[in-house]
């Protein structure tokens, strides 16, 4: 099940302006609109000391682990996982998707020393661990939880997932590499009788990329179909946990849309309009680092409580 987005999509790089945020992939665009609207500051903070106490609301130590680290468990987790890992890959499951969303959801990592399932005072959450020399997973390097939610098109779908990173961790700035913490990306529809055999690869229709302009980290808002196109950016706080909503209204014309929420805000920080789907099926979700493979440094994403609604 190969899914190269990182061929399709190419050099993601943060211009050093607060604007913009450039893909390498060339070409147009979709047509997009954008508000940006004020966040309520995050409250839920992550510790940044080894050995804290994790029994302790929202305590998240930092964990920072050599390549060589992962070879000697180099056991596949990714849907084409051996007969018999199931169990271990719902055990990881468990703590970032509801008992209801475990059927459609999957992880694609290389090897089980890429996870680790840790617990707070507000319940589990799920870390996942990208590295330089990373052996590859559907061609690439990623660690990712994948949830392939049942949708038409026309019909609205509300995502909401919390996600953070401790102070720690190791950007690619100043060169800002294309790195994606979430995506939906689209697939063979089942009911045509395609396979992932011969299917075209695309740029994620939605996305968030990661990247850092003078110490501030942001997430890039990436929207459109056929060709996707920055719509702005989204600053965050390193040491605590982010909350994102995102509303997508999804459709192969006009119809579609997206607005992101951040931190409980009221107001969208970002949206965007136009067509949000390759073809008339459903895109799934995916969460989680997934980036250029030259990039640096061994890091881990941190993510809990993901939910998927049908808002219509």
């Amino acid at each position: 099940m190969s899914r190269n987005i990182g061929r399709s999509l190419g050099l993601l790089t943060l211009a050093l302006s607060l604007a913009t945020l450039v893909s390498g992939c060339g070409g147009g665009g979709s047509s997009a609109t954008t508000a940006t609207g004020s966040a309520a500051p995050a409250t839920t903070a992550l510790a940044t000391q080894a050995g804290a106490d994790v029994t302790a609301p929202s305590a998240l130590p930092p964990i920072v682990l050599s390549s060589s680290d992962a070879s000697g468990s180099a056991r596949a987790m990714s849907t084409a996982s051996p007969s018999g890992s199931r169990a271990l890959e719902v055990s990881y499951l468990n703590s970032v998707v509801p008992p209801d969303l475990t059927a459609y959801a999957h992880l694609e990592v290389g090897a089980v020393s890429d996870l680790t399932s840790m617990s707070d005072g507000a319940g589990p959450f799920l870390g996942l661990r990208s590295y330089y020399g990373q052996p590859l997973v559907n061609s690439g390097v990623r660690a990712e939880v994948s949830v392939d939610y049942p949708f038409t098109e026309g019909q609205t779908i509300r995502y909401s997932w919390r996600f953070g990173i401790t102070s720690n961790f190791t950007s690619d700035a100043p060169t800002n590499r294309w790195w994606l913490f979430g995506d939906w990306h689209d697939q063979p529809n089942p009911n045509l009788g395609e396979t992932w055999v011969g299917f075209p690869s695309h740029s994620p229709s939605v996305g968030f990329g990661y990247g850092q302009i003078s110490g501030q980290d942001y997430l890039a808002l990436l929207y459109g179909a056929p060709n996707p196109a920055t719509v702005g950016l989204i600053p965050f706080s390193r040491g605590v946990w982010h909350s994102m909503v995102v509303e997508i209204a999804w459709s192969l014309g006009a119809a579609g849309r997206v607005a992101v929420y951040l931190d409980g805000a009221s107001t969208p920080i970002q949206q965007a309009q136009g067509a949000n789907m390759y073809n008339n099926y459903q895109h799934y979700l995916k969460l989680g680092s997934y980036r250029e493979p030259d990039i640096a440094g061994d890091t881990w994403v941190y993510v809990r409580d993901v939910k998927i609604e049908h808002l219509n």
